[in-house]
């Protein structure tokens, strides 16, 4: 997520920041759903209200849990209002890629019903994923097998891989 959109959060959103190992995950959630996840980062906490604090409580729980290896899907609500209807085409195929599987960005492509050859354009939508981990992005690879790109770095690409049981 980009500065512009961290300094729009509403007085309402919550900010609850995860401890994992040496590794921060910051989780940014509005009553209605989560709006961003930062990798490696530590915000400032804020309180917001109660309804965006139990939000947030349930993403971090979450989030906590797959990281630990004992979740496989998300079910907290994503606010992704703010991106091009192709990005949202995009990450929710992405969504739908199953724990410890991937796809190559042209198949990716595909099954966004976007076409094989927007897999460039798949790549800049991913690029933009505000929600990492929930919208697994990871799990997008280039077309040879190699990791391609990940907005977290490709230490946590790697991590989050290897959570999954991919080498």
């Amino acid at each position: 997520m980009d500065s512009a959109r961290l300094e729009n959060i509403g007085e309402q959103c919550c900010v609850l920041n995860v401890q994992d190992c040496a590794n921060s995950v910051a989780v940014v959630a509005s009553p209605e759903g989560v709006i961003a996840v930062y990798l490696g980062l530590e915000l400032p906490p804020r309180t917001g209200s109660p309804a965006a604090r139990k939000m947030a409580s349930r993403a971090a729980k979450q989030i906590e849990q797959y990281l630990a290896g004992r979740r496989q899907h998300f079910d907290v609500p994503l606010l992704l209002d703010d991106l091009t209807e192709f990005q949202r085409t995009i990450l929710t195929a992405c969504r739908n890629i199953p724990y410890a599987q991937t796809r190559s960005y042209s198949r990716l492509a595909q099954e966004a019903r976007v076409g094989a050859s927007a897999a460039r354009a798949v790549g800049g939508a991913l690029a933009r994923n505000p929600i990492p981990i929930i919208i697994p992005c990871h799990r997008v690879l280039r077309a040879n097998g190699a990791l391609g790109g990940f907005g977290g770095g490709l230490d946590w690409k790697r991590r989050l891989l290897g959570i999954e049981g991919i080498s």
